[in-house]
């Protein structure tokens, strides 16, 4: 049995992680920690929001949230409410999607033969949009590639800028043409990933970059900004890129960054894993 002594002294110990929590949860980032606490366990929450260590002082989540709790009643913090998120359909956005005149004779002018179907003009639609497109935003040339640190980087940002373009492209000539309702989400994230092996073989080989949307099933974090539905500031932004990042890396070592892109192809910001 443990004696007297040794109970006492746990509960001074016990006693003064109380007042420390009591000061930490009364900050923005406590504030913002204490607001979720039922949202996810506390190893998530702490890496989240960079708690210090001294929440987990049992490492144990029943007792560390019981005094958590203690000290919410012991200090009167205040726990902020949020207003639930409503996930409604996105704001169907108004393009300029139409072709000039001549802009559609220039097309047609390529198919002498006869009138285009449906799915020809379609497809010779998107390759005009996205040839305008690429001519505002040329590939970057060998003396970029050769000057550039990272030029694998550089060529994998500029293929999934295309990819992403394309997209949307698609999806405006399908609500135009066909009727299909816009549900584009306002921002996309994506992680950069590296492999320096092949799978199957298990074999070495020089680099692959490549960027891969992230599954927000997968990385909580991604699905703060895929519920936005305005521009978040600068600074908002850069805090969960952040924790994007952290996230990225736990759920796959092979991610060396993440990247957050408008719906239209455009970067927003981008952070390193490591």
């Amino acid at each position: 049995m443990k004696d007297i002594k040794s109970i006492l002294n746990k509960l001074e110990l016990e006693e003064k992680n109380i007042e420390k929590i009591g000061i930490f949860l009364k900050t923005k980032r406590g504030q913002q920690f204490v607001s979720n606490i039922h949202t996810a366990s506390l190893s998530e929450l702490c890496k989240r929001f960079g708690a210090p260590k001294f929440i987990r002082f049992y490492k144990n989540d029943r007792k560390d949230k019981n005094i958590i709790f203690a000290a919410i009643k012991k200090y009167n913090v205040n726990i902020p409410t949020y207003k639930p998120i409503n996930l409604e359909p996105p704001v169907r956005v108004k393009c300029k999607i139409r072709l000039t005149k001549e802009e559609l004779h220039k097309i047609n002018s390529r198919h002498p033969t006869g009138k285009l179907g449906f799915a020809e003009r379609m497809h010779a639609y998107e390759e005009h949009m996205m040839n305008k497109f690429i001519a505002k935003h040329p590939a970057p040339t060998e003396k970029e590639l050769a000057e550039d640190l990272f030029p694998e980087e550089l060529k994998a940002g500029y293929e999934n800028m295309l990819y992403i373009r394309r997209e949307h492209v698609r999806n405006i000539l399908s609500e135009r043409y066909c009727n299909t309702p816009n549900k584009e989400r306002l921002l996309r994230v994506f992680r950069v990933l590296s492999v320096e092996e092949d799978r199957a073989t298990g074999r070495k080989h020089d680099p692959v970059i490549s960027e891969v949307e992230i599954d927000p099933s997968i990385t909580a974090s991604a699905s703060w900004f895929l519920c936005q539905k305005s521009m978040p500031s600068a600074e908002e932004i850069h805090l969960n890129m952040v924790h994007l990042a952290k996230d990225a890396y736990r759920v796959d070592n092979k991610s060396i960054g993440v990247k957050l892109y408008k719906f239209d192809g455009t970067l927003i910001d981008s952070c390193k894993c490591r």
